[in-house]
């Protein structure tokens, strides 16, 4: 059983807390490090069915929390809260972004949007080879928003990206607030960090 703080590990079925809380993403065991900036707490909230994630997120969440498809992070409750999806690569890659964040948000005060986004997406990206040693990869998706986005013409000016405010980069209650989508600024931002 896992205590509070401590994600198992599947294939062993154990795990320990260092410092903050440790995710295992099938192979690669992340442990986060006593965090400077809130006391060493953060809280780990899974949920086994996207529909549980999504119920728990439209009643609790604040309107101006960065959300991925299967995760967001609770900066005011320091709470990383995702959707587990019986382990899929993808439900694993939002754990691993979010708690990236959490890591980030503890020694870093008020990084940029870009800054938090790209760091974040990179770590999405880790993978494990067949031995367990952890990779990272270059993210398809990513480069295919990229390559999309200049060859429309709907690409953020760096100047711009570096510069934007939290409403313009991530909208208002969900309400886009700039003339580019948020994958637009999350695969940019992953870019000038990759």
């Amino acid at each position: 059983h896992a205590l509070p703080g401590q994600f198992l590990n599947e294939r062993s079925g154990q795990g320990a807390a260092v410092g903050g809380f440790i995710v295992d993403d099938g192979n690669v065991l992340v442990a986060i490090p006593p965090c400077h900036k809130f006391g060493g707490k953060g809280a780990l909230r899974i949920f086994a069915h996207e529909s549980d994630f999504d119920d728990w997120r439209r009643r609790t969440r604040d309107q101006n929390t960065k959300i991925s498809p299967l995760s967001f992070y609770d900066e005011v409750n320091r709470e990383v809260v995702a959707a587990w999806q019986a382990g899929s690569a993808a439900a694993r890659a939002q754990l691993r972004r979010q708690v990236s964040r959490h890591a980030l948000l503890q020694f870093a005060k008020n990084p940029s949007n870009w800054f938090e986004e790209g760091f974040a997406g990179y770590f999405e990206g880790f993978d494990s080879d067949a031995f367990g040693d952890a990779i990272d990869r270059v993210d398809a998706e990513m480069l295919r928003q990229i390559r999309d986005s200049i060859a429309q013409a709907r690409f953020c000016p760096l100047f711009e990206l570096l510069d934007l405010q939290d409403v313009e980069f991530y909208g208002l209650a969900g309400a886009r607030q700039s003339p580019w989508t948020r994958s637009v600024l999350y695969a940019q931002s992953w870019s000038l960090v990759f």
